[in-house]
């Protein structure tokens, strides 16, 4: 049987029961003696039981209103905490911000980008789910992250997408290979590269990288140049730290990599980009703190636009 209370009569209640005085509980909250009171008599009736004991001098808690307090207060208490963490979450002052991120820029832009957002936000925990596009896209439609930096191959129609710059693939060398200097290398070349002793390394037909690479290849006629295969970004820049091979990869993952010694060629017939944006759910609303972090990436990513 559900009972129709109202829960500003409920406080009333405790905060009295709390207080044993009706002047004080009434300050305490606000309002008049007299308004307390009558909470309290609406809240009686509705449960058909007395709960105050009323006299001149003193508030006794009848047998029931002590089990009220005993059963309704600690849930009120965890509620008012629940609600103000929320809140506070919600106003950056504590909790989690879950955020998605392709593995290329998490590499690159998010350290950066959360180094300001702390700034910002200082009682604020970021959680980045950095993983392959499709992946992220998928944690965005499923609603695990606020939203996402991602490639924008053919988002959902679900999703709202904010386009922010084209990333070229470029080539990446050793500083002492002799193609470092040029201006731009040809795709239809890159096969010379292992027949001169560096082995061209590309990540797996399973990353979104490669499949984009290798379909704009075949879409000019050309054959992929691949020598050898890894599955993760990070071992591809282990490879590339290490020396003495070449990759093919993302102008934006080399960010971090100024001071390893390596070189990037632009990559020219065709010029193959990826297209790099932000993601988000359209019928869900950013929280303040996560609005603040979408501008914080939109801004730092426009900054590698080509010119």
């Amino acid at each position: 049987m559900r009972i129709n209370y109202d829960l500003p009569e409920l406080r009333a209640f405790l905060t009295v029961a709390r207080l044993r005085n009706f002047g004080r509980a009434a300050a305490a909250l606000n309002l008049s003696p007299s308004a307390v009171s009558r909470r309290i008599s609406e809240l009686e009736q509705a449960l058909n039981v007395q709960l105050l004991e009323r006299t001149t001098r003193s508030v006794v808690l009848t047998a029931a209103g002590r089990a009220l307090v005993a059963e309704v207060a600690p849930l009120l208490e965890k509620m008012d905490q629940g609600l103000n963490a929320i809140v506070d979450e919600a106003r950056g002052k504590g909790g989690w911000l879950d955020v998605g991120c392709v593995t290329t820029v998490a590499f690159s832009i998010a350290p950066g980008v959360a180094d300001r957002f702390r700034r910002a936000y200082p009682d604020m925990h970021l959680r980045f789910h950095d993983d392959t596009g499709k992946r992220v896209t998928e944690s965005v439609m499923a609603g695990g992250v606020a939203f996402a930096v991602n490639t924008l191959l053919q988002p959902p129609s679900e999703l709202l997408a904010e386009h922010l710059l084209d990333d070229p693939y470029v080539l990446v060398l050793p500083r002492d290979h002799p193609s470092a200097g040029l201006d731009a290398f040809p795709w239809a070349d890159l096969s010379d590269l292992p027949r001169g002793g560096v082995p061209l390394v590309a990540l797996k037909q399973s990353s979104a990288n490669r499949k984009e690479m290798d379909a704009a290849l075949e879409q000019a006629g050309l054959d992929a140049p691949w020598s050898d295969e890894v599955e993760h970004l990070s071992t591809m820049l282990g490879f590339l730290r290490a020396g003495g091979v070449a990759a093919v990869m993302p102008r934006l993952a080399l960010l971090a990599c100024a001071d390893w010694g390596l070189s990037h060629v632009r990559l020219c017939d065709p010029a193959i980009h990826r297209r790099i944006g932000l993601i988000r759910r359209k019928d869900l609303v950013l929280s303040e703190p996560a609005r603040r972090l979408w501008d914080l990436f939109a801004e730092e990513l426009r900054t590698h636009a080509a010119p």
